[in-house]
């Protein structure tokens, strides 16, 4: 049978008199989505991305910080020794003087000396304002003025620069690596903003390369933490989250599983139901006969006449319930090509004395064109019955029952064939319509409400659809549509 199953009442091309209200279910497909979504599966593949992919970005960031906030603090001590040495104090005689007083520059120069003879220096040059090296470890570098240098601008203007491949891949060379070999270290450069004494103008820069091997070993060491603590991190979290959601997951399973059990005992209820409803007439008839055959003055062909009255609704009760029973296995029962036209008018046989009986005019719509379609006879007949049943129910005092078929289509285009059933009766209440195939409500007086619902339920199996359409006192018109043919189809 078809998974997929809308349910409306009301339908645009019905009656626009009567009251009418349009209602989708969609809890087959439902059912069916909630069994294919997997929750485990899905939480294991989406968290797992976006777990690897916080925790990376995560430790690049941090990395990042960290090495180029301490590779800063390394620049701001050399900033701060440079600026608090004998260059500080010379800087005007040396920048803006150099030829004037000897002794001063050479007290400069033999102080950037012994700065490049330090350990973790690899070389050393200044600056001017204009970009010319007025001293450098590279003898071949002094009066060459070097302007296409992005670190070396900034700090003319006042700013700490730092440059290493911790902190972002050099992909260029500058141009006084002419002068000297790129070293093979690993190695930093330090470009330091020098002020003068007064600390309101900058006069000039210096440039440090250094290796400091410690540092950068506490760098790396700090990294390996922080790559350590991200990946492990992230698993743990991944591995906390999953085994929550797991464990959810097999908690709703187990739930799921209940519910099914409850709705197993639910349909019980229901077949329970459905044979109360449907044998409460043959009851009645065969109670009445017999208070008949209590008067002492029938005749004996009378006598048999009631008689056979009460072992036709006996066999006809019989009839019923073995119908009942052999459609309660589900399993074992298949659709079947089926002429639509030929069990409408075997079931409406079945209750023609009753039609007659009521005062009910009987009028026949069958489309003789109507095809074949695939369906389950049986099922089928107790939808049309228990609809019928209904419409004559609600004519105590006589009326006009119209029971008929046509060819159709679905709203997906698909070929379809629709049956109908239209009384003249008691109508349903228009705030009762959105609750028709709900809970069990009855607008007769000894109803026991449950036609409308066995019907939907009984629908849905087929994988139809359903149109109801009602005015208080003027009548009710069920239409039903199924498909020509669905999944399971037997030969």
């Amino acid at each position: 049978m078809s998974a997929h199953f809308q349910t409306f009442i009301g339908e645009a091309n019905l009656n626009p008199k009567r009251s009418q209200v349009q209602v989708v279910n969609n809890h087959t497909e439902s059912n069916k989505s909630a069994t294919q979504f997997n929750l485990s599966n899905r939480f294991a593949l989406f968290s797992l991305v976006v777990i690897a992919a916080v925790s990376l970005a995560t430790s690049m960031l941090l990395s990042r910080f960290l090495a180029k906030e301490m590779l800063f603090r390394d620049a701001q001590v050399s900033m701060q020794f440079i600026q608090n040495s004998v260059v500080q104090k010379n800087a005007g005689a040396y920048f803006f003087g150099r030829d004037a007083v000897l002794t001063e520059k050479q007290q400069v120069e033999d102080f950037l000396k012994s700065i490049n003879s330090m350990p973790d220096v690899i070389r050393s040059q200044l600056y001017s304002m204009g970009g010319a090296v007025l001293w450098s470890s590279q003898s071949a570098a002094i009066d060459r003025v070097f302007t296409d240098n992005p670190e070396l601008n900034r700090a003319l203007t006042g700013e700490l620069t730092i440059e290493a491949d911790l902190i972002k891949s050099r992909n260029y060379m500058k141009p006084e690596h002419v002068f000297s070999a790129v070293p093979a270290n690993q190695f930093a450069e330090y470009y330091i903003p020098i002020w003068n004494a007064g600390h309101t103008q900058v006069i000039g820069a210096a440039e440090l390369y250094k290796s400091p091997n410690a540092l950068f070993g506490s760098i790396a060491a700090g990294l390996r933490l922080i790559w350590a603590c991200g990946v492990f991190g992230g698993l743990l979290i991944y591995a906390t989250l999953f085994w929550l959601v797991r464990r959810g997951h097999r908690l709703i399973e187990e739930q799921q599983k209940r519910i099914a059990s409850n709705e197993g005992f639910a349909a019980l209820g229901e077949v329970a139901a459905a044979v109360a409803h449907n044998i409460r007439n043959p009851l009645s008839s065969i109670r009445s006969t017999a208070e008949l055959l209590n008067h002492e003055d029938l005749t004996v062909v009378r006598k048999h006449g009631f008689a056979n009255d009460i072992i036709a609704e006996v066999d006809r009760l019989e009839v019923w319930i073995r119908g009942l029973l052999n459609y309660a296995q589900t399993d074992t029962r298949k659709p079947r090509s089926t002429q639509v036209n030929h069990v409408i008018g075997d079931m409406v046989d079945g209750v023609r004395d009753e039609i007659v009986s009521q005062n009910i005019q009987l009028v026949w719509q069958l489309d003789p064109t109507l095809p074949k379609m695939s369906v389950d006879a049986l099922l089928l007949e107790q939808i049309v019955l228990t609809l019928t049943a209904n419409a004559i129910d609600a004519m105590p005092n006589g009326g006009t029952l119209k029971i008929g078929s046509y060819p159709t289509i679905d709203q997906a285009g698909a070929p379809c064939n629709a049956i109908f059933v239209d009384d003249t009766g008691v109508g349903i209440p228009a705030e009762q319509l959105r609750t028709t195939f709900a809970a069990p409500r009855s607008t007769k007086p000894h109803g026991l409400g449950i036609g409308l619902p066995l019907v939907h339920r009984s629908v849905k199996r087929i994988g139809g659809a359903i149109f109801v359409q009602s005015q208080m006192l003027q009548g009710t018109r069920v239409t039903i549509r199924f498909p020509l043919s669905v999944p399971g189809e037997g030969a």
